[in-house]
């Protein structure tokens, strides 16, 4: 069975560091990540973006992108 993490951002950059490492290390082929960021202005989406190139982890750019 495969399972879905879901996980919205909006101008995390404080703590989304250590958040996305957690969960990343605990992926495995039948768990992917998927994050929607709405629109932020911080450095959100330049942590988020080396984390795309994992297999299982996908990034949609809501409204305001």
């Amino acid at each position: 069975m495969k399972s879905s993490i879901v996980m919205t951002t909006y101008n995390g950059e404080k703590y989304l560091e250590e958040q996305i490492k957690s969960v990343v290390k605990q992926l495995d082929s039948e768990t992917e990540l998927v994050i929607s960021d709405d629109g932020s202005t911080d450095n959100t989406l330049n942590i988020l973006r080396p984390y795309t190139s994992h297999e299982n982890v996908t990034l949609f750019k809501g409204p305001g992108h």
